[in-house]
């Protein structure tokens, strides 16, 4: 993952063999060269996968969600940030978390939940709160039950001033996911709109750090059934992007 001055990486690598994850980090010059990829200080590995990982604008916390690895022990699910100051980390149980967002300033989490048919959200969570079930100390700022009973939300990011939520919505048909829809939550009015469709499919949506475009691959009819394009989310403008290498069904895209 990219932080928003777009010089500054996190890795997180997993190895299934170990059931252990590792993050690094890197970093661009000037020229676009990266640095030597060294391990992350404030939290060089960890006995689970992690999973949705996200930086906060500022660069100095990190989210993510910890999963218990195949074939081992049942363990619970986790959301956690890691402040990479102080290399304190803290984490909150829940039954499932999907894409996770951060403020600018770190101090709010923004996750989304699918723990069964119908039930999908989105849920806030202030960084500062103590540890423990995350439903105790979340409160829910989308529901599905909106947008129609068998819907889910694919992806979600806070705006790096937390005003607006952007998320994605897919309805389950019987030859699976919808192509979804991007909408917009102004957290202030409770209002929503409608940004753009069709995005594409679940797990190939992310967002630029600063989060002011979605990068989406889109599947359509015709002779290319695929394409690769920028969504500017403030004028909902689509631009589509050279690309050699489209992912396959069922992998993830990262900005």
């Amino acid at each position: 993952m990219a932080t928003a001055d777009g010089y500054h990486y996190v890795v997180s690598l997993y190895r299934l063999n170990h059931c252990r994850s590792w993050l690094y980090q890197f970093q661009l010059d000037a020229r676009g060269q990266p640095s030597a990829v060294r391990p992350l200080a404030a939290m060089p590995t960890a006995a689970a996968e992690l999973l949705g990982l996200a930086v906060s604008g500022d660069g100095q916390m990190i989210a993510y969600t910890m999963s218990a690895c195949n074939g081992s022990a049942p363990q619970p699910f986790y959301v956690a940030v890691t402040d990479i100051r102080t290399g304190q980390t803290k984490r909150w149980t829940t039954p499932a978390a999907g894409s996770l967002s951060l403020t600018a300033d770190g101090g709010t989490l923004y996750y989304t939940m699918d723990v069964q048919p119908g039930t999908s959200g989105v849920r806030a969570m202030p960084t500062s709160a103590p540890p423990g079930p995350a439903a105790d100390h979340s409160r829910t700022v989308v529901k599905m039950s909106v947008f129609g009973p068998a819907d889910q939300i694919g992806f979600a990011a806070i705006s790096p001033g937390g005003g607006i939520l952007y998320f994605t919505t897919f309805t389950e048909g019987p030859l699976g996911p919808s192509p979804g829809q991007v909408h917009a939550l102004n957290l202030a009015t409770g209002r929503s709109r409608l940004v753009y469709a069709p995005v594409g499919q679940p797990g190939l949506v992310t967002a630029d750090p600063a989060v002011r475009n979605f990068l989406l691959q889109i599947q359509q009819r015709g002779p290319t059934p695929l394409r690769l394009a920028r969504l500017d989310l403030a004028t909902g403008r689509v631009t589509d992007l050279p690309s050699g290498w489209l992912v396959p069904p069922g992998a993830v895209l990262t900005w």
